[in-house]
């Protein structure tokens, strides 16, 4: 059963409810419960509530330490906690004991993830498992989440659950096999390899020319060589065979960047390597705990972000979405729609979901329909267009799926360029175009290929050139040991860009298809747009339709996204809280005395603890023989006048020191907060205090320096 009230917290009131009815359900019940979310946000998110409210929960997911996590897995077996939120960190072979109910916080997007999830519950042979879906205010969570419920209570579960196609010829696993036959047989024919691993089902159509490309590529990388008798290829082990082997693995291990606010320093979350190489770049706008915040840097495994108030035109990226709802489950979806609008009554008794929930979903769709617009589906592409923020926003409702929908998002951005983003849902594709590209101009773009040849072309050449393919490019290096498996993130990129044109690249590609893309899929939409058996319905209009605004506020993660509006005051109270926590390196250049204070501790006017000048510099960048270059500098001042007398970094070095201690020199304390700013040296720091009308002004202006720093720094650094 699935349940949506409107009743509920101040800030966001369907929150509020989806958290009081997770509290009524945690409380009827005699025995323990799960609660899985799609993403540790949300994990820690409900788990901080819940705790809030009295109810004494653990959390559990991939970002905690394996301690931490055994502690929660222990604490719910042991009854000393009633329940637990987890990721699917909790899905698979961990023992936590007797589940009584589980409870899937809004759309699991997958049947077989809900099977699976419920299958935690009712370990005895007499009970049932018992699942709910608490599904947000959203239609297309809702619908979906009734679809998929459907699907898991079907008597036949095996014919509505997600197909699986085990991968075929996988390059990378091919790689791997090879080195292990060569480590094991010392020499192998060619032929041998192949009549070995075609027994296996991926292999099953394997040739002896896959096999003797990859084992090229493994012999210029020295893992293998390769030695010919009589006309037979033959294997030999190289210089790196059992290092690769016993170093490289199939799953690649992914870091977590942490997220900072920039204005008070705060951690508001962790976002995994994957999700950051496909989706995170300067000034892209993300949805993590709730709230839109625009992405300023990525820095070692920091992204540093400022809040924002909206999209602003452009289509945010949430983590959620990467997981794929089938291209079943979206019709479905979509007859359910239709459905609805022709006979409520009967669509309601198919699905297993509470009338409040379904009422929703028919408001909605009532609305649509008396505004004279059509509901999409098989038959039917709806694409609206309309401006926000001087920019076009387009949304091509189509009923096909998660992968298929990236697929034309990518066939769309081939023809629109870097002037457009997209994101893709399972039910369309949502673009935003720096220019006035309208829905006419879309349905152009999908009336105009002449064969399927071109489809794929052009969906292959935007795939090369996004964020995916980089992740899977750099993932597939590591597993075909072209690249150390622990080198971070963008230096792995560059060296992994070297194999693009070798069976590397050729596999990242296909690891892409497999992963993410459904081309099949697209073909399809598009060939019964063509020859008629699907039409296109355009609309340029001056806000979107009922349900085209479900699925725009959809791409923030099926909740109401909090208002970021933060009174001035208040972020600069943050700015000095935060500059004011920070350790300052200080260095008297008339005698070198160095010492280390916070910066809320230091007085008003700064003098030096030995010798009482006023002369203190910042030593910002913690120069590590700055008290040894301001005590030679002071007995012999004559080698300031040599150019050969001071190294580069130490010419730098003193030049910081001097400039920060005149600073210091002149405005004391307040100079030293100023110079804790990121990006903040000298010249900017004088810039700040001098243009300053008060305090606020002061730390306003810190954080605009710190943010314009953060946009540059890779151009200049």
């Amino acid at each position: 059963p699935m349940d949506v009230s409107e009743q509920g917290g101040d800030l966001d009131p369907f929150f509020g409810a989806r958290i009081s009815k997770i509290e009524e359900i945690l409380r009827g019940s005699r025995g323990s419960a799960i609660i899985f979310t799609n993403t540790r946000d949300q994990a820690e998110r409900l788990g901080a509530e819940l705790r809030r409210r009295g109810i004494l929960v653990g959390v559990h997911h991939g970002s905690l330490s394996r301690d931490a996590r055994e502690d929660v897995e222990r604490s719910l077996r042991e009854g000393r906690i009633p329940a637990i939120v987890a990721t699917s960190s909790l899905e698979l072979g961990i023992d936590v004991g007797s589940v009584e109910i589980v409870i899937q916080y809004m759309s699991p997007r997958q049947a077989m993830k809900m099977l699976q999830r419920m299958g935690r519950s009712g370990h005895r042979e007499d009970a049932p498992s018992i699942g709910y879906i608490i599904a947000s205010e959203n239609i297309y969570d809702i619908a979906e989440s009734a679809v998929i419920a459907r699907r898991a209570c079907s008597q036949e579960p095996y014919k509505e659950i997600e197909r699986l196609f085990p991968r075929e010829l996988p390059l990378d696993v091919l790689a791997h096999q090879i080195a292990g036959l060569v480590l094991e047989k010392e020499s192998i024919p060619v032929g041998e390899v192949v009549e070995i691993l075609s027994k296996a089902y991926p292999f099953r159509s394997l040739t002896q020319q896959a096999v003797e490309r990859v084992a090229e590529f493994l012999s210029n990388i020295g893992v293998i060589k390769i030695s010919e008798e009589n006309g037979i290829k033959i294997l030999l082990r190289g210089r790196r065979a059992k290092q690769y082997y016993y170093r490289a693995t199939m799953i690649v291990d992914t870091k977590s960047y942490r997220v900072v606010d920039i204005a008070s320093n705060r951690s508001i979350g962790e976002l995994d390597e994957r999700f950051v190489a496909k989706e995170v770049s300067p000034r892209a706008i993300i949805v993590l705990g709730g709230s839109l915040w625009r992405v300023l840097e990525v820095e070692d495994d920091h992204i540093y972000v400022e809040a924002v108030d909206n999209a602003e035109g452009s289509v945010p990226r949430w983590i959620g979405q990467q997981i794929p709802v089938d291209r079943r489950v979206a019709r479905e979806v979509c007859m359910m729609l239709r459905s609805l609008s022709r006979d409520p009554g009967k669509t309601v008794e198919r699905y297993p979901v509470d009338a409040d929930a379904m009422k929703r979903v028919l408001e909605v769709v009532e609305r649509h329909i008396s505004s004279g617009y059509p509901i999409p589906g098989d038959d039917l592409m709806l694409i609206e267009s309309w401006r926000d923020s001087g920019v076009s926003i387009a949304i091509i409702h189509a009923c096909i799926g998660s992968k298929a929908s990236e697929a034309l998002g990518l066939y769309i951005s081939s023809y629109l360029g870097s002037s457009a983003s997209y994101r893709a849902t399972p039910y369309g594709v949502i673009v935003a175009i720096q220019g006035n590209v309208g829905a006419r101009d879309l349905e152009k773009i999908l009336s105009s290929w002449r064969d399927p040849g071109e489809i794929e072309a052009r969906v292959l050449g935007a795939a090369r050139a996004s964020g995916a393919y980089r992740w899977h490019l750099v993932a597939v290096a590591k597993k075909m040991g072209a690249v150390d498996r622990d080198y971070p993130f963008e230096e792995a990129l560059k060296h992994a860009r070297l194999f693009e044109d070798t069976v590397v690249g050729e596999e990242a590609l296909r690891d892409m298809l497999y992963e993410e893309l459904d081309l099949d899929g697209l073909r399809d939409l598009l060939s019964r747009v063509r020859d008629g058996r699907a039409r296109i319905v355009a609309l340029d209009l001056r806000e979107p339709t009922p349900l085209g605004g479900e699925l725009y506020k959809g791409i923030s993660g099926f909740e109401r996204v909090r208002s970021q509006s933060i009174p001035r005051s208040l972020v600069a109270e943050l700015v000095r809280r935060r500059l004011e926590e920070k350790d300052a390196l200080l260095v008297c250049i008339m005698c070198g005395y160095t010492f280390t204070s916070k910066v809320k501790d230091l007085p008003q006017k700064i003098e030096c603890p030995a010798c009482g000048s006023v002369f203190v510099g910042v030593n910002k960048y913690g120069y590590p023989s700055a008290r040894e270059l301001v005590r030679r500098v002071a007995k012999n001042p004559e080698i300031l006048r040599d150019p050969k007398a001071l190294r580069d970094d130490e010419k730098e070095a003193l030049s910081m020191l001097v400039g920060t201690a005149n600073l210091v020199a002149s405005y004391g304390r307040k100079a030293v907060l100023v110079l804790m700013g990121k990006g903040v040296g000298p010249e900017s720091a004088a810039s700040i205090i001098a243009s300053s009308q008060d305090d606020e002004d002061l730390y306003i202006r810190i954080l605009e320096r710190e943010k314009k720093y953060m946009s540059t720094k890779k151009y200049w650094d």
